[in-house]
């Protein structure tokens, strides 16, 4: 997918959102993907009724959806995990801190 934003900034130069995708993580590529794929469902929406009930196209929303829950499953799971190591040696110490003035103290 980055070759494609890459191939696509090669052709239109004059596009600076490719950039900033570029040089973020793939997860948040992703997001421009789904941010995307909502976009292509709206302009699928407004066509004629023969071409959103074609086989795919029919059920198209129902993918977009699913796709977004499990984005929406796994970031409330990574999220709710996150730094949970230094909770445990919060609790484990008391409530006593012990920091280092600087990391090569730590």
């Amino acid at each position: 997918m980055i070759f494609l934003v890459a191939a696509a900034e090669a052709f239109l130069p004059g596009l600076e959102p490719f950039k900033t995708l570029l040089n973020g993580s793939l997860f948040e590529l992703l997001y421009f993907i789904i941010l995307f794929l909502y976009i292509l469902e709206a302009v699928l929406f407004l066509q004629k009724k023969s071409v959103r009930n074609s086989s795919i196209l029919y059920y198209f929303p129902e993918i977009n959806f699913i796709i977004t829950l499990l984005f929406f499953i796994f970031s409330y799971i990574y999220a709710s995990n996150a730094n949970m190591d230094y909770v445990h040696r919060f609790m484990a110490s008391g409530g006593k801190l012990n920091l280092a003035l600087d990391t090569h103290l730590e």
